[in-house]
């Protein structure tokens, strides 16, 4: 995307030094949901297939096809209830915007990584003594 942006002349921001920023806040929840969802798929073999419909309903309720923006405002709860939105929007903000136009997600994405990651290697360790038994 770097390479892309140089290329057709829009050059380096100072923006891009928030991408190692954006790109902890997103890897952060996608970890802690990792963990959650791995550590309760060990106990329920059915985990695989929620896991498969709730991501493709995810893709549509999170803003990664679309701006946030563009939701219709009776719908925008349901984008953010979504864990991931604020780390898309900081995301959006950093690679396509170059510059903060969701300053709250700028708050609330460092705060859902770390509550994710949290709650998903806490249930890991709660769960970790009886894996060895269900495998």
């Amino acid at each position: 995307y770097g390479i892309y942006l140089v290329w057709s002349g829009l050059g380096p921001t100072w923006m891009w030094l928030a991408f190692p920023f954006a790109a902890l806040c997103f890897a952060g929840v996608v970890l802690g949901i990792a963990f959650a969802v791995a550590s309760v798929g060990v106990f329920v073999r059915d985990v695989r297939d929620v896991v498969q419909l709730y991501l493709t309903i995810g893709l549509f309720v999170s803003p990664i096809l679309f701006a946030l923006e563009a939701t219709p405002a009776p719908l925008r709860w349901a984008a953010m209830v979504n864990p991931l939105t604020p780390a898309v929007l900081v995301l959006q903000d950093v690679l396509v915007h170059a510059a903060v136009t969701h300053p709250l997600a700028w708050i609330a994405a460092p705060l859902v990584a770390v509550a994710a990651l949290e709650a998903g290697f806490g249930l890991f360790r709660i769960l970790r003594p009886g894996m060895g038994d269900a495998l």
